[in-house]
């Protein structure tokens, strides 16, 4: 048996969760608009088959708004700022040093799942910096945001656990809660599991970069 000893994490994973102030407002302005943007894309679809599609899957402006989505959009504005401004915080908590570049948003898409199936298989935002999500309607039961160790040693093992802990988890997962931003480096897979029941999780999932 050994004298004493230390056990180190080593290369942190961080995630960055702020709830934003006044939420309630912003989000108030911004749902109609994503509802209304729903409406738009449903109301282009005559195919009866189409139209099941579109009415049973994930809706998304990732394919009506491909490339930078939503930024153009002026009521997105006040949510971009504030992206902006919490991606510099979460770069002065990580103690980065990006020079005299400045954060950008790059893209901006909203999510909605509504049906028990719904979910977002783990991805990764390759040729960003950060992603995130903003939740703008969320409910108990909700699909909850999940994170996977991006290791790439897990792609050849993965070892029971007696207990969760910092020290061996591979897998963590959070309620979406209506108002709060998510924010995490780009490289680290993510994914949006199934609800438990149904309702509708509103979020608009963006990308930043320095530049």
């Amino acid at each position: 048996m050994s004298g004493s000893f230390q056990v180190h994490s080593l290369f942190p994973v961080c995630l960055y969760v702020a709830d934003i102030d006044n939420a309630a407002q912003l989000n108030e302005a911004i749902l109609p608009h994503i509802y209304r943007l729903r409406d738009e894309d449903k109301a282009k679809i005559t195919d009866p088959k189409l139209l099941s599609v579109f009415e049973n899957e994930v809706w998304s402006t990732y394919f009506s708004h491909p490339g930078i989505g939503l930024i153009d959009e002026p009521w997105t504005s006040d949510l971009q700022q504030l992206i902006v401004s919490n991606t510099e915080q979460f770069v002065r908590q990580l103690q980065l040093d990006f020079g005299a570049r400045k954060p950008r948003v790059t893209t901006l898409f909203a999510n909605i799942h509504e049906k028990l199936y719904h979910r977002h298989d783990a991805h990764t935002h390759p040729g960003s910096m950060f992603s995130g999500s903003y939740f703008v309607k969320t409910y108990p039961g909700a699909g909850r945001f999940r994170f996977i160790n991006p290791s790439r040693a897990l792609q050849f093992y993965e070892f029971k656990t007696v207990k969760d802990s910092v020290l061996n988890v591979n897998e963590i997962s959070l309620d979406p809660v209506a108002g709060r931003m998510v924010m995490f480096q780009s490289h680290i897979p993510h994914a949006v599991d199934r609800p438990t029941v149904e309702g509708d999780r509103v979020a608009i999932a963006f990308n930043v970069t320095y530049e």
